[in-house]
């Protein structure tokens, strides 16, 4: 029986394509003979280590031995190479045995760079929520909008219809994503425990990442902590490929 594998941001593979979503970086193939089932957003066979901080940190390390501490530059192939086999929970071997074209010095830069512009939001949201101030929003909400523009623009609106409220709603989003953060770290530590395999690891996998938008990681106020835990769009954001965040007030409202 024909399955239907839908691959976000994800290397062609020997499937036949059958439709390609519309301005979404979603691709769908239907694959010619029967495969073992697979999770719905791995690209690759998936690999033995869950997504977790544990395996990310081993993946980076044995990126590091095959480079030789070397990084290149690297191409948007490369990010999405790291994006899939960190989702995929692959080791570093399995996913260069899978993809021999690929380079480690490459894939580490990709690591890297994306970790950069990661850790650069996240402390922009991080300097917002203890400021308190629109001035600080003004100066850190486009950066911090990249991994959370939902919230982000929510302050925005807030400066514009009523100011004096902005210090008591940054400190409920500010509660709202230490508790997103936790419900992250609950599932990270069951997969870190679970065996190898397992339908309980099937499971909690997708309650952390679901390209349809239910797992942990989307919620809208989850901050990422490390590359593993990007989902597309903030990925896409990150790297300048779109903005979601709504336009900031005039300065003037700060004024107000």
């Amino acid at each position: 029986m024909n399955q239907t594998i839908t691959i976000f941001n994800a290397p062609r593979q020997r499937l036949k394509s059958c439709a390609t979503g519309a301005n979404t970086g979603t691709q769908t193939f239907r694959s010619t003979r029967s495969r073992p089932a697979r999770t719905i957003w791995m690209p690759w066979t998936p690999g033995t280590k869950a997504n977790t901080p544990i395996a990310e940190a081993s993946f980076v390390v044995r990126l590091e031995v095959l480079a030789r501490g070397k990084q290149k530059a690297n191409t948007r192939s490369d990010t999405t190479a790291v994006l899939n086999a960190l989702r995929c929970g692959l080791v570093v071997d399995d996913l260069l045995e899978q993809a021999p074209g690929l380079d480690p010095a490459r894939i580490l830069g990709a690591y890297r760079a994306l970790d950069e512009l990661r850790e650069r939001a996240s402390t922009a949201w991080s300097l917002i929520a203890a400021d308190m101030t629109r001035e600080a929003v003004f100066e850190f909400g486009e950066e911090a909008g990249k991994l959370l523009p939902s919230l982000v623009g929510r302050l925005y609106a807030v400066i514009q219809s009523s100011p004096d409220d902005l210090g008591p709603a940054i400190r409920k989003m500010a509660a709202s994503v230490q508790i997103a953060e936790s419900a992250v770290r609950v599932i990270e530590q069951e997969l870190h425990i679970s065996a190898v395999r397992s339908e309980q690891r099937t499971s909690l996998g997708r309650l952390l990442y679901d390209p349809r938008g239910a797992g942990a990681t989307s919620r809208p106020d989850y901050l990422a902590r490390r590359v593993g835990t990007l989902v597309p769009t903030a990925v896409a954001a990150l790297l300048g490929e779109r903005v979601d965040i709504s336009t900031p007030p005039p300065r003037g409202a700060a004024a107000r």
